[in-house]
């Protein structure tokens, strides 16, 4: 599944791997002019009935994963790299911002024994 966003020829694409990492993609020269180092949201689909989940963000295929920090909805919270799962929804929240060096952003959900979790890009981000 991938799908992308465009506005005034400026594109962010988000799709999901087999090994159900979300591959997000922004456009260099839009990456270039505005840095993207401000931490946007991607509401992402989760199994009913998961539950202690982390949310891990890497920037290259090689590079080692990294836990984001959870919130929760009583956190209040801005600009930050944060997670914040809704349970009773099936969803989860991941803010993670570029890196300087390159124009992906890789996303993976796990549970608390390290297995990685199925998920879904939801459209309307």
């Amino acid at each position: 599944m991938t799908f992308a966003y465009a506005q005034d020829n400026k594109t962010l694409t988000a799709s999901l791997t087999d090994s159900n990492e979300i591959v997000i993609t922004i456009v260099h020269s839009f990456h270039i002019d505005y840095g993207c180092a401000y931490p946007l949201t991607y509401k992402i689909k989760i199994n009913q009935g998961a539950h202690g989940l982390i949310a891990l963000r890497k920037y290259g295929a090689n590079d080692r994963w990294l836990s984001i920090q959870e919130k929760t909805s009583n956190d209040f919270f801005n600009g930050i790299e944060a997670a914040r799962f809704d349970y009773n929804n099936n969803l989860a929240y991941v803010s993670a911002s570029f890196s300087s060096q390159g124009d992906s952003l890789f996303i993976r959900i796990i549970d608390s024994l390290g297995n990685i979790c199925p998920v879904a890009i939801q459209r309307n981000l």
